[in-house]
């Protein structure tokens, strides 16, 4: 709470590290052991929602929303 992290962001990052819990601390250094094992507890109790959101994260990659909102892309691309 208070991080303006959200879970999914945090599992993404664990995934990605290859769920090593060391790698994942210092991946997020200013969060505490026990913050990112509730992030890690509430992926576990509702993975329905966690995969959604990460699902939802690979569909919007920068070049689908600059092609489907073209003002949004910035001039030097």
């Amino acid at each position: 709470a208070g991080t303006g992290l959200e879970v999914f962001e945090i599992i993404a990052q664990y995934r990605a590290v290859g769920s090593d819990w060391e790698q994942l601390r210092l991946e997020f250094p200013s969060l505490s052991g026990s913050q990112l094992r509730t992030a890690l507890d509430y992926a576990e109790a509702y993975p329905e929602e966690i995969a959604a959101q990460l699902q939802a994260e690979e569909f919007w990659t920068p070049e689908r929303t600059w092609s489907t909102y073209p003002f949004l892309k910035p001039p030097w691309r």
